[in-house]
């Protein structure tokens, strides 16, 4: 059932792209950039994140923005090229799926002048003519799947196992052999895909959670309504024109409660931060083994590996998002203690204005 839906997928998508091209030319071998060289290339996780001065963030920012641009570029050409190298050998994909009965006889050109609704129509009868399974009984086996129909599931695989024995009658026991190992291979590759994918694309997840856990937690929310309540008022005591020495000591007393903020702040997002790093260190062998299992798994249901551009993406990707969030380590920066700004009595002492 699974393959079956699998190759639904592939038809429906396959004969949508078709226009695009087919063959399979080999790639040249794709980019420079590793998960591995772009981390160690971003700067460390700073230790002090809430006095840092211009000089400190500067320095952070000189190593870390280049290295973003490069990363952010080197992704999305990985990705446009995946993208093309699918739609460039979608016509061969659809070919490996089915022996396409209803296609002999139509060119490139019949095909990019179809509709949509002729190309779904095309990807219909071809699934009718090779398993003798329609749109309709897909949708109907869904919806017994989604209301638990045991005995329309046992009604299904029972008409699936007929259509599969008509078709391995037509083979010979070596082709029926050959069958059984692909599949076995197949199944293979799908467990090691459903065991790997939650450690990869969860470690991203997971430290998405912690941060935005951390960004409701009730401390920090008390403080920064301090701080607005604190900022609301001097506004209104600056309206009033009132005495520069009273607005003067809110002023110090906001930015202590920033610098309070900061630092409990900090002293979590820094762990996080850390954290992050040396999970996606350890688990980056994790990360291109999954890339090379989705490959060898489209290899083996369709025939075409996934473009060399998908090598390595998966660990780029973690890279990428933990540099989104080293990007913003200095947010709560206030600056060094005894840069408390200027004097806003203005020399007099006495009254405020602006």
């Amino acid at each position: 059932m699974k393959n079956l839906a699998i190759a639904v997928l592939i038809l429906c998508w396959s004969t949508a792209a078709f226009a695009a091209g087919s063959g399979s030319g080999k790639e040249t071998s794709w980019g420079t950039l590793t998960a591995t060289g772009a981390l160690a290339k971003l700067p460390g996780v700073p230790g002090d994140v809430c006095s840092a001065d211009d000089k400190d963030t500067g320095r952070f920012n000189q190593l870390f923005s280049p290295l973003k641009k490069e990363l952010d570029k080197d992704i999305a050409a990985r990705q446009r090229s995946l993208k093309k190298w699918q739609e460039k050998n979608s016509k061969k994909m659809m070919e490996n799926v089915v022996d396409m009965p209803g296609f002999q006889g139509k060119s490139q050109d019949e095909m990019k002048k179809m509709t949509k609704k002729q190309r779904k129509e095309l990807a219909e009868k071809m699934m009718q003519d090779k398993f003798g399974v329609s749109m309709a009984d897909l949708k109907a086996q869904k919806n017994a799947n989604k209301e638990k129909n045991v005995m329309a599931n046992v009604d299904w695989a029972k008409s699936m196992a007929g259509e599969v024995q008509a078709n391995d009658l037509m083979k010979s026991k070596e082709q029926r052999e050959a069958d059984k190992r692909k599949l076995k291979d197949t199944r293979k590759l799908l467990k090691e895909q459903a065991e790997l994918t939650p450690q990869v694309l969860g470690l991203r997840s997971r430290y998405q959670a912690k941060v935005a856990e951390l960004d409701k937690d009730p401390q920090g929310l008390g403080i920064l309504k301090q701080i607005e309540h604190a900022e609301w008022e001097l506004a209104e005591k600056q309206k009033n024109n009132e005495p520069c020495q009273a607005l003067k000591t809110l002023q110090q007393l906001i930015v202590s409660m920033r610098r309070q903020y900061c630092s409990f702040y900090s002293s979590h997002y820094l762990k996080i931060l850390n954290d992050y790093r040396v999970g996606i260190q350890v688990s980056l062998p994790k990360h291109d083994r999954l890339d090379q299992v989705a490959s060898d798994l489209q290899q083996a249901q369709v025939g075409i590996p996934l473009s060399d551009a998908a090598i390595g993406l998966n660990g780029l990707e973690s890279v990428q998002d933990y540099a989104s969030f080293l990007n913003v380590v200095y947010k709560n920066n206030v600056g060094p203690e005894n840069a408390m700004g200027g004097d806003s009595c203005g020399g007099d002492g006495e009254q405020g204005g602006t």
